[in-house]
């Protein structure tokens, strides 16, 4: 059971910002004992925390301050009281700090504190990431840094506040609906920390305190939480959205408990709960004159769409779990929960609030007669607040609001119960997980609720929610023993009111008295236990509820003032916040709550309502749509809308932390900078001089921890003249040394100003077969126009650890200069993933948690792992293998297309959007008969076959190959229509085909060409522009939509409610199914297309198109309305027919399709890769076992105060070792020493006599002690090693030092340890130790495992050992169980700069003038072709020759506008598959390259002068592209050529069609944008340089 949150300090943070720009955030929590660093990477700004010890976890907040002081100047501070959040955009992070709180409630029942944010700082990080951001995205950046927190938000850090008191969850589980900084929270998450922010809610909590008439001192605590289901401002936020909550929500909680002085006794409290929001229907409100009232509009179709669903979202959360139906409650008897909708709208004639009304009943009504909602008692209270207050005044028209919710109030009644500070205290019901732990016993629930509503759930629903929480505060405080009366008898005329006769009943008795009777006369008395008293007198012998039957001043004059002071101000509090939140101003007409007092303070007279009225209007028109877009922001709402170019999270900069060079880079200065200097940010504007001897610099880097690599950022470093820079470069990448893989070969280095940050796009290592069928090709094959037909799918390997860059020198004689490399990528969360890869002492089971359907390898000793069979002990969590976060259960969402509002919300809206008036998101059929083209759901559960095994793969190349047979049937010259080809490429997806496969089969197979059924060339070139632009549109809405279904699951209980997707094996091709259908349309795609065959029925149903009204049947309809299964109505779609159907909308479709199924099959891809890294980490024995006292034991006898310093994943092995068949991997020698079986073990292939291991520390460290644990075979006199032990920090012979040989044997003989030999059934393993002569600094040991000479050939014949597979043939093999490396870490020391002659020399070669410079050569003309794609130049008969041509970073950027759910999403799936935290752009990164020919002569065939592949920089930046030797040519063609669809301009999808005849991007144009150049000594430019450059 999880503990409670002790909060035994203040929580402090320091933000600390560094010289060199670096950001440490160094936090200690009060809910924690240590203290944490969170680093935010300077260049994408991810947060960077891995939980060790000595790195960014220390035991006390001094010791992290002087570790990170030691490390760096700090030039400012930032103090904080807690983290709200971060975000990290492009080229700014934000990180949201509260600086200032308040004890709103000092200590609830339980001592857990609310504190209100009453001051906050965003502090704005700048980060080098050289990723283009649009305009719009940086003003949206600026624009959420400017978001108003202060005073409207509060926390708790120690409880969950965001349920109803009590709640018996922890804080690590809230409520989504009141969490406000979810999204900003979720880069904590992701590294390990998920309490590391505040829990933050919007809205109000305040407490007061009073004195009952006896004296107690008595807290009230008013708590109202806001929903951020719907969030908005006054006229963007009213009625019903797609998450199916309404505007302006609120939950209100009135507590109250007496103040005990004692903590060791129980606390008694009493808890009421309302609700508050606007009308739960689709409507709105328009502003249509300065001066006029908004009108109000209600949609015309689907009105009542999802107000069933909102009234099961409070259904869900307010009914009594331990009350069913039918056996009543302690409030009453009742069948079923009350839902009381308390109406305060106009209804008077002629008022524009009462067609709101109106429809608000109906609704009602709407649910009832199609029995939506049949567990509840759901009313609605019509009271028009102001005709009542006009015609009665004020006080009748409080008393008539009494009677209306009198007996609603009595029927849903209250909560109360007891804190016991014991939490084995007998009748305690659930333990408290807050502060001070003990439990909780629940004598009463509420259940039902009431729901106050205006127009804008203000002013009117403020004053009326105050009047009915002061008649509950009396009765609350009557239950707990307390009395409100004034003793004042009530005897006032009640002329004019319909008073209610009084009824005759005795209140419950207080806690601690009893009722008894006297055994000879039966007359009752009471026992006050507390005073140990008895009484004849019942000590509540008034009326209970009387005061609902009181007038204003009977109430006033029976009731203690003080109280109902202290409520009517935190209520007028409340109503000026709530009204801040929703308008921008403050409450009014709110002088009616102080009606109780003998002077109204706060009355406010005309011209002050007037003048709030004023600035309403002026913040609704002005300035409300930038407050939507904060809040929407803040929440991480729309990302795709308002960071259109920013994946969910940004890539880790794995050169960080403890990262390192393997082997020395040539330098001419070696004194000048540290060996590291190159991936090392210690050192700013890091210039690395080689010799000019040297034309090939290999740098050899080791990242920090295995990790899958993405990109790489190059930053350019030279002196004014720049050809020292590198031409190209090669990058290799593996997992060891000794198996690298090539993933980027003769990459070119463009020729740019010194400090330019160039990233690289690294896809992976791919066959080269693949890269011959799919990469090479014609011009037009290289380009894509609507999608990557010919996707290259690099292997994707989070076990990546070595990276090697290969540069080569542009020049002979010229010294290669280079800056600081950056190797970008996403690791998995190590140590959260090895706490759920637990392994029992005893057992061998993987947990069915961390992977599903795993066939795992088997030990060394043939012990098969299989998965765990034990149930979870929190079966509604998922766990995220990228992550390791733990969530909560999400229910099945709703129907992504019930906006009504939908278009005008998400929707841009332009003239040629052919969605604008097709819906092409309306449900297809329950039954599985829909169309496999225009009926399949987006639905994320539809799993793509990725064939792994040759048989699956030559099953679904067979499938493939026959489905291409029948599109061609007896005609194999066919030209395939778009139609066609896209239907094939679904199928081919479905199927789980890459483009490499597909290519192989369809040249092997039936020797087809490819591109003959590529569909980017099946449209025309002026069309391509508007399908391409009518697929985004697509997908702005899909993922609109998506997410509105993830937040409409929210809080609800929909288990059998039908409302889920479909997946796509429930949709099948048809033929036409009825022989009376209009349409007889006959499908593309036939015979064994077709998934399922149906045969013409005349039963059938038919439909009318909504175009030409002819009969139609299903087959042969695109679109359809459904009722889901729960009876909650969807969104009614148009009929049209497949005839009828728009073309346009109809591409479309066809490309956002295979759009979809392409991102679907990426996502399978890495979630296949990530199994198959867990499936290595098992067979390396990763993971702990459980923290038992025997193994903390076993710990400190092996580690005796001391640290591991070689335990995988941070260490690791950086050359491969032979191993023998069936062992385990070498790498399990560096597995934490605890993991795994206690029977596994590594052993060495038979017959070799000698093994070397390299094994790199996770960081610098001092070494004292080597530790080898035996096997558990023990060894025996013929394979007990020797071991020779090197030390050094580079991969070099000279580099590395001899410490010695280390005969084990004679050590254990010498040391009298024995238990190394013969077999060791404990448990514990046997060790044996190294202890050094003296301590070493190192980052390598090197370990080289030798049997003894008499031991290779000679057999042991007099052995008992009874090891099995240890020897063959009786020769002994080498084998261990663990390595451990002993000692302590250290901090690398600071490089000062050497003031000397080498950094004299540095600076005059960099100063040296140019001896070349760039000449431009002029041009006779330019023509375009292609759009712009191709330019052809001709060059003057005179120029002497070309060196290469400029280009500038273009501006185009590439929008993430996802077609799979977002990562916070992912986080909350339910999904067995594993959430994926790589976005799309880096699984198959987008590429542009420049492809350059020349002609000779005007009359001859053109010659290939190279590819270029334009790397990301920012846009403007010149890009100048040598050729490999300079060219005399009469004219020069450029041609663009890559994924072209993946890049558009800025401002896309705001775009008309209509007016673009390309498809290409305007910034991607090489129309008057490439200049040609040649070299010349720096004098010929002559007096005027500038005007000749280039």
């Amino acid at each position: 059971m999880e503990g409670p949150m002790v909060a035994s300090r203040d929580t402090t943070v320091q933000v600390y910002q560094f010289e060199s720009g670096d950001y440490v955030i160094v936090s200690s929590l009060s809910t924690r004992n240590d203290t944490q660093i969170v680093r935010i990477d300077p260049t994408t700004g991810v947060l960077q925390y891995q939980g060790r010890y000595g790195l960014d976890l220390f035991s006390s907040e001094r010791d992290a301050i002087q570790y990170i002081t030691t490390t760096g100047t700090v030039i400012k501070s930032f103090p904080a009281r807690a983290i709200i959040g971060y975000a990290a955009l492009g080229g700014v992070g934000l990180l949201l700090i509260a600086t200032r709180l308040k004890q709103s409630v000092p200590a609830l029942p339980c001592g857990d504190t609310v504190f209100t944010v009453t001051e906050s700082q965003c502090i704005r990080i700048p980060l080098r990431n050289p990723q283009y951001q649009s305009k719009s995205e940086s003003k949206n950046a600026n624009d959420l840094a400017e978001i108003q927190l202060d005073n409207l938000h509060y926390f708790c850090e120690t409880r969950d506040i965001t349920r109803p008191f009590p709640s018996k969850y922890s804080i690590g589980t809230p409520d989504r609906e009141f969490v406000w900084n979810e999204w900003l929270s979720f880069p904590f998450k992701t590294v390990g920390l998920p309490n590391h922010c505040v829990t933050l809610l919007q809205g109000f909590a305040e407490s007061r305190e009073f004195h009952d008439g006896n004296g107690v001192k008595v807290c009230v605590a008013i708590t109202a939480r806001r929903s951020r289901l719907h969030p908005g401002t006054r006229y963007l936020a009213r009625g019903l959205n797609g998450a199916y909550s309404t505007g302006n929500e609120v939950e209100c909680e009135q507590l109250v408990w007496p103040l005990n002085p004692s903590r060791d006794r129980p606390v008694p409290f009493s808890v009421y709960l309302w609700r508050r929001g606007t009308v739960p229907i689709w409507w709105g409100a328009e502003i249509r004159s300065q001066v006029a009232e908004a009108e109000i509009f209600v949609a015309e179709k689907d009105t009542y769409v999802g107000s069933a669903f909102y009234y099961n979202r409070l259904l869900t959360r307010y009914r009594n779990p331990e009350v069913k139906h039918g056996d009543g409650g302690a409030n009453g008897n009742r069948d079923k929960p009350p839902l009381v909708c308390v109406n305060l709208l106009r209804t008077g004639f002629g008022k524009p609030e009462v067609v709101l009304a109106d429809h608000f009943e109906n609704s009602i009504k709407h649910i009832k007669s199609r029995n939506e909602l049949p567990d509840a008692s759901l009313t609605i209270l019509n009271y028009d607040w102001h005709a009542n207050t006009k015609l009665l005044g004020e006080p009748r028209t409080v008393y008539g609001l009494w009677q209306l919710l009198k007996d609603p109030t009595i029927a849903i009644g209250f909560g109360h119960g007891e804190y016991d500070p014991k939490p084995n205290a007998p009748g305690v019901e659930f333990v408290n997980k807050g502060g001070r732990g003990g439990g909780f016993r629940i004598s009463a629930r509420q259940e039902g609720v009431i729901r106050f509503n205006c127009a804008d759930s203000l002013d009117r629903t403020n004053a009326a929610s105050f009047f009915g929480a002061v008649q509950v505060l009396p009765e609350q405080c009557r239950w707990l023993g307390l009395s409100l009366d004034t003793g004042k008898s009530i005897s006032s005329s009640r002329s004019g009111l319909d008073r209610r006769p009084s009824r005759v009943s005795l209140g419950p008795l207080p806690r601690g008295w009893e009722k008894r009777s006297d055994i000879v006369t039966g007359q009752v008395f009471y026992i006050d236990h507390n005073t140990r008293t008895t009484t004849w007198n019942h000590p509540c012998p008034d009326e209970p509820w009387k005061r609902f039957d009181m007038t204003v001043e009977e109430f006033r004059d029976s009731t203690i003032s003080l109280p109902i002071a202290q409520m009517a101000d935190l209520f007028l509090i409340a109503g000026d916040i709530h009204a801040m939140l929703y308008t921008g101003s403050k409450a009014m007409h709110s002088h009616i709550i102080e009606i109780f007092s003998d002077e109204a303070k706060s009355k406010k007279s005309t011209a002050q309502n007037l003048a709030i009225t004023l600035q309403r209007r002026y913040r609704n028109m002005l300035v409300d749509s930038t407050r939507q877009k904060q809040l929407e922001m803040f929440l991480g709402l729309r990302h795709h809308k308002y960071f259109p170019t920013l994946p969910d999270l940004p890539l880790q900069v794995l050169t960080r932390s403890f990262a390192c060079l393997l082997k020395p880079v040539p330098t001419m200065f070696p004194p000048y900078y540290s060996a590291n200097a190159l991936i090392n940010r210690k050192h700013k504007d890091t210039i690395w001089a080689c010799p000019t001897s040297v034309s090939v610099v290999e740098v050899m880097c080791v990242l920090a921890e295995p990790s899958h690599v993405c990109q790489v950022l190059l930053t350019i470093a030279h002196g004014t003249e720049d050809i020292t820079s590198p031409v190209s470069f090669d990058l290799r990448v593996g997992r060891t040394l000794d198996n690298l893989h090539l993933v980027i070969e003769g990459a070119n280095i463009p020729r740019c100003q010194h400090k330019t940050q160039l990233v690289y796009p690294v896809p992976g290592a791919i066959h080269h077969e693949d890269i011959a069928v799919t990469g090479a090709g014609g011009s037009e094959k290289a380009v894509s126009w609507l999608y990557d037909f010919e996707e290259q799918e690099g292997e994707i390997d989070f076990l990546t650890r070595v990276v090697v860059f290969t540069f080569y020198a542009g020049s002979s004689g010229v010294p290669i200069t280079i800056g600081e490399l950056e190797v970008l990528g996403r690791s998995l969360f190590w140590d959260n993933i090895r706490k759920k890869i637990e392994f029992e002492p005893k057992s061998d089971s993987l947990p069915d948690t961390v992977v599903q359907h795993l066939n795992l390898a088997t030990s060394s000793h043939g012990q098969q792992m299989v998965a765990s069979q034990t149930t979870p002990a929190t079966t509604s969590q998922s766990f995220d293998l990228l992550s390791g976060w733990e969530e909560p259960e999400v229910l099945p969402t709703a129907s992504k297309h019930s906006n009504p509002f939908l278009d005008d919300d998400d929707l841009v809206q332009t003239a040629t959007n052919p969605f604008l008036s097709w819906d092409p998101f309306a449900p297809s059929t329950s039954e599985s008969t829909i169309n496999a083209l225009d009926g399949e759901s987006h639905n994320e559960n539809s799993q793509i076959n990725v064939p792994q095994s040759k048989a699956k793969y030559d099953s679904a190349a067979a499938e493939y190959i026959e489905i291409v047979k029948s599109f061609f049937k007896s005609d194999p010259s066919k030209t395939l229509t778009y139609d066609e080809a896209m239907e094939l490429e679904i199928e081919r997806l479905k199927l789980g085909l890459s483009a490499a496969q597909r290519d192989h089969t369809l040249i092997k197979l039936i020797g087809r060409d490819p591109a003959s059924i590529d569909p980017n060339k099946l449209l025309n070139p002026n069309y391509l522009f508007q399908v391409r632009h009518a697929a985004f549109q697509l997908a702005l809405v899909s993922q609109a939509v998506a997410e509105d279904e993830e937040n409409a699951a929210v809080g609800q209980d929909l288990a059998d409610s039908g409302i889920i997707n479909r997946s796509d094996d429930d949709v099948v091709q048809l033929d036409c199914t009825n022989p009376a259908c209009g349409v007889r349309y006959i499908p593309l795609t036939k015979s064994s297309v077709q998934k399922a065959r149906t045969l013409p029925d005349k039963n059938t149903e038919l439909y009318q198109c909504s175009a030409c009204n002819q009969p139609a049947c299903v087959a042969c309809i695109t679109r359809q309305s459904v009722r889901s299964n729960s009876g909650i109505p969807k969104k009614e779609a148009i009929v049209l027919c497949k005839r009828c159907e728009p073309s346009l909308a109809a591409n479309a479709t066809l490309l956002d399709r295979v759009k979809i199924l392409t991102s679907r099959r990426r996502k399978a891809r890495v979630q296949s890769a990530a199994r198959e890294t867990l499936k290595d980490l098992a067979n390396l024995g990763f993971g702990v076992t459980a923290a038992t006292s025997k193994i903390q034991k076993d710990i400190s006898s092996v580690l005796r105060g001391q640290m591991s310093l070689a335990e995988y994943p941070y260490a690791t092995l950086v050359t491969s070792v032979s191993t023998a068949e069936g062992s385990e991997p070498a790498q399990s020698l560096l597995a934490p020493w605890n993991s795994g079986t206690s029977k596994s073990f590594w052993r060495a292939p038979i017959g070799a006599p000698t093994v070397e291991f390299c094994v790199l520390l996770a960081a610098p460290s001092v070494v004292n002690t080597i530790v080898i644990l035996v096997s558990s075979c023990g060894y025996t006199s013929q394979d007990v090693p020797l071991v020779d032990i090197w030390y050094g920090n580079m991969m070099v012979e000279s580099e590395r030092k001899y410490l010695g040989r280390w005969d084990i044997a004679q050590a254990a003989e010498k040391e009298g340890a024995k238990h190394i030999y013969g077999p060791n059934d404990s448990t514990t393993p046997c060790q044996i130790r190294y202890q050094l002569a003296s301590p070493v600094k190192c980052r390598l040991i090197w370990l080289k495992f030798s049997l003894k000479p008499s031991s290779q050939t000679v057999p042991d014949l007099f052995s008992f050992d009874e090891r099995p597979n240890i020897s063959h043939g009786g020769l002994p093999v080498l084998h261990a169980k663990r390595i451990l490396v002993l000692g302590k870490q250290f901090l690398e020391e600071s490089f000062s700069l050497d003031a000397s002659m080498d950094r004299m020399s540095l600076k005059t070669m960099l100063d040296a003038p140019a001896r070349m410079s760039r000449l431009r050569v002029q041009t006779e003309m330019e023509r375009s072709l292609a759009g712009g794609r191709i330019v052809e130049q001709v060059v003057t008969p005179l120029t002497p020759s070309v060196a290469g041509f400029r280009f500038d970073s273009p501006s185009a950027i590439r929008y993430a506008a996802k077609y799979t759910v977002s990562a916070l999403n992912d986080a909350h799936s339910t999904d067995d598959a594993l959430p994926c935290y790589l976005d799309e752009s880096h699984i198959s990164p987008a590429t542009l390259r420049i492809r350059v020919s020349a002609l000779q002569d005007m009359n001859t065939q053109p010659m290939p002068v190279g590819e270029y592949m334009l790397p990301i920089a920012k846009p403007g930046t010149p890009l100048y592209f040598d050729f490999q030797v300079p060219v005399a040519v009469r004219a020069l063609t450029f041609e663009l050529i890559g994924d072209i669809s993946a890049f558009h301009d800025e401002g896309f999808e705001y775009t008309d069609s209509d007016s673009r005849d390309s498809a290409l991007a305007s910034s991607l144009s090489l129309v008057n944008r490439v200049r040609i150049y040649r070299y010349v000594p720096t004098v010929e430019l002559g007096t005027w340089p500038v005007l000749n450059a280039v």
